[in-house]
């Protein structure tokens, strides 16, 4: 095999591995947990170590539940950013 082979097989092989990772699954066991005592199709939600809020329903998966996205993700600073702001309006009126 020459030496321009050999780079060919490294680099797809690099590829393919890090295809692979990219779909290595949920990091967490949190859209199981969401569902533990839940029943299949209820909603669900559930919070990431980002703040980040996730909603859906319960899906069976083999003999678990796991709670499936079916709404937009509620990013964090998202929800901080539609928290209303109470605004002083005592000095109304006071010319």
């Amino acid at each position: 095999m020459n030496t321009f082979s050999k780079i060919v097989v490294i680099v797809f092989s690099g590829l393919i591995n890090a295809i692979a990772q990219a779909h290595n699954g949920h990091g967490d066991e949190l859209p199981w947990q969401a569902c533990s005592t839940s029943e299949k199709n209820t909603p669900c939600e559930y919070t990431n170590s980002h703040g980040d809020i996730y909603q859906g329903n319960c899906k069976l998966f083999g003999e678990a539940l796991m709670c499936v996205r079916n709404k937009p993700i509620v990013r964090a600073n998202m929800s901080k950013m539609l928290t209303p702001i109470k605004l002083d309006n005592s000095n109304q009126g006071t010319k």
